[in-house]
């Protein structure tokens, strides 16, 4: 039995991916291209429609070719009529059921078709850790305690639920076992980690702390709204080397009245203390946010409220996101801005932000920097620094190996990267 995973979205995603591919690895069965499976397993994702529309285009080109199909993530959960519409042979099987794919595959290669999409409270840190490589997903938790406005991933993922921190600590020794080096640690929302159990965030960061063994960890997306409950422990948790010094902190608008329409319990004000404290506290810390642009009902000095954040703040990664209604979304609901519009938006949005990046990145023209190399290609070697920025190192990257530290003088930018050469 041979079968090929496909996988969009987020870092949770490729965790959940991750977990189907050990399954099927234990199982006996092979993982290959899409050209040679006997089953195509399909992990989706609901966050934005133009992956939507990609998903669905693939989608109905399996139906088409008569493939096998299996699909699962959040669109499985959110919009699994949309996938009947184009891909009625598919087997749908939602995300928390997704551990049940490598017992159904062979079914499916024989014509069956399944459609299980009951919810259950598993945990999934269960099943992680068990894949070698460089790099490690380890779900930490499901869900979420938001009820965003413009986002549908809760209708698909449930409320929060909070894998117990042992499973964590487990699936992270065996990833650093298998030989991980980077582990980064998967949530819909990582900072309402813990609150449905009496813990949180940086109450796990710092039992991870009690791991022994050389890896760096990755905290995955904070909303806002949870950051004050725990900051003081959270930057203290920082210190430990084997954190990276990065937090991705969403802020979505710069203006407060667009945040209470998006359902964002927070303000700007308390944003900017937090993107204070930590760069005054963190030394050397990279900070990334989030920005949707034509949200409706945005005005234009709203908007310039948005471009005044991201120039005072000076976030180091900003991803610039069209607003584009989800089907189950309460926002879609709202009257809408023409496409052209929300384009120009975000066309003025990206350049502010590229020209902020590039500014930010040319700093570390001639510095040297101690890089973890996660991943190498045909002609060049990529790693991240301390504080998670991308390094590229093209001159003689083939004698560098995965899951070591290189040091590279940095001799080139752009907006999103550093480029060097080993010191």
């Amino acid at each position: 039995m041979q079968i090929h995973i496909k996988t969009y979205g987020c870092t949770l995603n490729r965790a959940d991916s991750d977990i189907v591919e050990s399954a099927a690895l234990a199982a006996g069965m092979r993982l290959t291209d899409e050209q040679d499976a006997d089953v195509i397993v399909v992990n989706t994702c609901t966050v934005k429609a133009v992956t939507e529309r990609k998903i669905l285009e693939r989608l109905a080109r399996y139906e088409a070719a008569g493939r096998r199909v299996v699909v699962t993530g959040c669109m499985a959960s959110a919009n699994s009529d949309l996938i009947e519409r184009y891909a009625p042979g598919a087997s749908i099987i939602t995300t928390p059921n997704a551990h049940m794919i490598p017992g159904l595959a062979a079914g499916v290669a024989g014509g069956g078709r399944f459609v299980i999409d009951r919810y259950s409270r598993r945990d999934a840190a269960l099943g992680a850790g068990m894949r070698s490589g460089v790099i490690a997903r380890i779900p930490i938790s499901d869900g979420c305690l938001s009820a965003c406005s413009f986002c549908e991933t809760k209708r698909a993922r449930g409320p929060l639920n909070s894998f117990p921190e042992g499973s964590i600590l487990r699936a992270v020794s065996n990833a650093v076992a298998n030989g991980a080096r980077e582990i980064e640690l998967a949530s819909q929302d990582t900072g309402a980690y813990g609150l449905d159990r009496g813990t949180d965030i940086a109450r796990l960061m710092e039992r991870i702390s009690g791991i022994d063994g050389e890896f760096m960890v990755r905290i995955g997306m904070l909303n806002p709204e949870h950051m004050h409950r725990y900051i003081d422990r959270f930057i203290s948790a920082m210190a430990d080397r084997r954190f990276y010094k990065f937090v991705h902190l969403p802020v979505q608008s710069g203006s407060d009245r667009v945040l209470g329409a998006m359902r964002r319990n927070y303000t700007i004000s308390s944003v900017m203390g937090m993107f204070g404290r930590l760069r005054a506290e963190v030394e050397g810390i990279t900070l990334e946010t989030d920005v949707i642009v034509g949200y409706p009902g945005e005005t234009r000095s709203e908007l310039e409220e948005t471009f005044a954040f991201l120039e005072s703040a000076r976030p180091d990664i900003t991803n610039i996101s069209k607003f584009a209604p989800r089907p189950h979304a309460p926002a879609s609901a709202l009257p809408q801005f023409p496409n052209d519009e929300v384009k120009s938006r975000s066309s003025e949005a990206s350049r502010r932000v590229r020209a902020i990046q590039h500014s930010i990145n040319e700093g570390f023209i001639g510095k040297s920097v101690d890089v973890l190399i996660t991943e190498k290609g045909a002609h060049s070697a990529n790693g991240k620094t301390r504080s998670y920025r991308q390094v590229v190192i093209s001159e003689g990257h083939e004698s560098v190996a995965l899951g070591t530290w290189q040091r590279a003088i940095i001799e080139k930018v752009s907006a999103n990267a550093l480029y060097g050469v080993l010191a």
